[in-house]
């Protein structure tokens, strides 16, 4: 089944711009909110809000990785308290965002490309 969202590549600031919420990202893309939840659990295998959560959080790598302060990270994803940011990339990563920063580059410092900021918002 085509969809004009087969047709989107600028999913990274379609995505910001909704604050990573479902609502508001179906607006932004011109489809209902069902169609854009059926399209991504068709596409992706995952429910939308899933997909978003990953990116985010793969992007709060990125952000962190080019030296971002952890404020500056949970303002630029879009989080209101950075104690929410804090509890999400702890429940994702393992660690939280202050300890992956002070952990010397061997231990976090996986294939580079990852942490291109585009790479986060491919499928």
């Amino acid at each position: 089944m085509s969809s004009r969202l087969d047709q989107i590549t600028d999913w990274r600031q379609r995505i910001q711009a909704a604050n990573y919420s479902v609502k508001p990202l179906a607006a932004k893309c011109g489809v209902s909110q069902q169609h854009l939840l059926r399209f991504f659990k068709e596409t992706t295998g995952v429910t939308a809000h899933q997909w978003m959560h990953e990116r985010r959080q793969k992007l709060a790598l990125a952000l962190l990785f080019q030296g971002k302060s952890v404020k500056e990270t949970t303002r630029l994803l879009g989080y209101t308290q950075v104690s929410n940011f804090s509890r999400d990339f702890k429940l994702f990563h393992g660690v939280p965002p202050g300890e992956f920063c002070s952990l010397p580059p061997p231990m976090f410092i996986p294939d580079n490309k990852m942490f291109n900021l585009d790479n986060c918002f491919v499928w």
